[in-house]
């Protein structure tokens, strides 16, 4: 079968959630899995409406943080939309983790040098 390669961690902090509406996937806690996901075909289909045209996805990391990433409908880009609720109510963590996260984007999940842009 298919093998989904997802990122265990962005900027460190590990992934807790995937949902991906591209393929139809979605699963909690992913951090406790095992290293090699396994399942069934529609065992982890999400609640969401799936399209092979919407190239949408979602990670949480166990931080507070939120990360949406899609391709735009109109334009040959990349969107993502970061967020980081702190757990504790701690601004400069929230802020100092947000800004973790948006370099990783580009040097773990883009690879913006290795792609040159």
């Amino acid at each position: 079968g298919d093998v989904l390669r997802y990122p265990r961690t962005i900027g460190g902090f590990p992934v807790s959630y995937i949902r991906d509406l591209t393929i139809g996937f979605e699963m909690n806690n992913v951090d406790q899995q095992l290293q090699r996901l396994s399942f069934d075909e529609n065992e982890y289909w999400p609640k969401f409406p799936v399209s092979q045209s919407s190239h949408m996805i979602t990670f949480e990391t166990r931080n507070g943080g939120r990360l949406t990433m899609r391709t735009s409908g109109t334009e040959p880009k990349l969107k993502y939309y970061l967020e980081v609720c702190n757990l504790e109510d701690d601004r400069e963590a929230a802020a100092r983790d947000l800004d973790i996260m948006a370099q990783a984007i580009a040097k773990e999940l883009v690879r913006s040098s290795e792609n040159r842009i």
